[in-house]
Formats: structure tokens, C-alpha cells, sequence
């Protein structure tokens, strides 16, 4: 599997996957293994893409972000103090 720097590696990582499992190299199983990770890896960047975008919008607003925020499953609704 390439290595994964960006979002544009995923397609390849999921490619070079597949292509694993056809020759034999890997099992389906541990196709899905890597698959997960390939996964989590997007989620991350789309995170961190969408993080920086919101602090765009906030700096150009003069948005401050709240400190304290609720979560109802977390701590039963009470506020939850942000460091």
C-alpha cells in the first residue's frame, strides 16, 4: 500500500488494496483491515480540512469560539469546559 500524505492517496491506497487481494498477496479479510484504515485516515483529513475552514470563517468574522459547550451524552447535558 503507498504511503498516505493526502486525500488524492486514498483513491491509490484503495487501488493498490484491491489489487493485493486479486493476486493473492493479502487475504479479504486483511483487505478490510487496511480498508478501515484508509478510512479513518480520510476522516481525519476531512476534520482537519473542515477545522481550519471554520477558522477562516471565524478570523474573517471576528468569531470567537464558545469555552464551555454541552454534550447530552456526555456528563449528563452539564457544560463541559474546553481547554
Amino acid at each position: 500500500m503507498p504511503a498516505l500524505h493526502s486525500a488524492a492517496d486514498a483513491a491509490g491506497a484503495m487501488a493498490s488494496i484491491a489489487a493485493a487481494v486479486g493476486v493473492g498477496e493479502i487475504t479479504p479479510g486483511e483487505a478490510a483491515e487496511l480498508s478501515r484504515l484508509v478510512e479513518a485516515y480520510m476522516r481525519a483529513i476531512e476534520v482537519s480540512e473542515f477545522d481550519k475552514r471554520l477558522q477562516a470563517v471565524e478570523a474573517k468574522g471576528n468569531i470567537i469560539r464558545p469555552q464551555v459547550m454541552r454534550a447530552a451524552s456526555l456528563d449528563r447535558g452539564r457544560p463541559i469546559k474546553r481547554d
